[in-house]
């Protein structure tokens, strides 16, 4: 249990109360919403139709474009730009367009990328030592504030052009959308900081997960392309 809460205390500046970094009643309330929300058929079309758009669109001509100009690409990159677009799609219903043919550099996909590995660092840095970095906002720590921050205005704005649709009856089916529309044990709407904490766990779960699997995968049919 002691375990537990540091490991939420030491990630809580980037996840928030999101699913893996909840406990007990706030967890399961997560897991159950968004357990039935993949199941639903429209959740299911959003990710086949987000999926198919991006590999038919950006994956395959990125690759034909390699090929014909004999290109040496990071396929690994390429594949996790993919599954980034792909998550947020799913979680905020909004596409960062960081596969695309070019490899633009997406300010967003950028300080996610950052906020990540800085907070990682915190499990091989002493406790009081990157306490006290935080507290003078200094080295990784003002690195990671600073990541997160544009995490947040993503998010924020994200979040606000949201509300606005729905206010104009924009159907969406996206996991943002699905928990605006949900009351928590009080019977109020979900605070925008929750909102953002939900989304954010949800492109960490899917975003290097996947974009690793299809590495292995295409390496796997390279070395046995019988």
């Amino acid at each position: 249990m002691v375990h537990f809460w540091t490991t939420r205390y030491t990630l809580r500046d980037l996840l928030g109360n999101g699913i893996f970094n909840a406990d007990k009643e706030a967890w399961q309330r997560q897991r159950k919403t968004v357990s039935l929300e993949f199941h639903s058929t429209m959740f299911r079309n959003l990710t086949a139709e987000s999926l198919l758009e991006l590999v038919h669109k950006r994956l395959l001509p990125l690759l034909e474009s390699c090929v014909n100009k004999s290109r040496v690409i990071d396929l690994q990159d390429v594949l996790l730009r993919l599954t980034f677009d792909n998550v947020c799609m799913i979680a905020f219903g909004v596409d960062p367009g960081c596969s695309q043919p070019h490899l633009p550099d997406i300010p967003f996909a950028t300080a996610f990328e950052d906020a990540t590995e800085t907070s990682m660092r915190r499990f091989i840095t002493p406790v009081w030592m990157w306490k006290f970095m935080r507290h003078l906002n200094v080295g990784v720590e003002k690195r990671l504030k600073e990541s997160i921050e544009k995490v947040d205005e993503f998010a924020e704005s994200v979040i606000m052009t949201r509300k606005k649709e729905l206010a104009l009856q924009h159907d969406k089916s996206d996991l943002l959308t699905v928990f605006m529309r949900l009351k928590d044990e009080n019977g109020m709407a979900y605070s925008d900081k929750f909102l953002r904490d939900i989304c954010v766990n949800f492109i960490l779960a899917g975003r290097d997960t996947s974009s690793v699997a299809l590495s292995w995968f295409f390496w796997l049919l390279h070395m046995n392309p019988q």
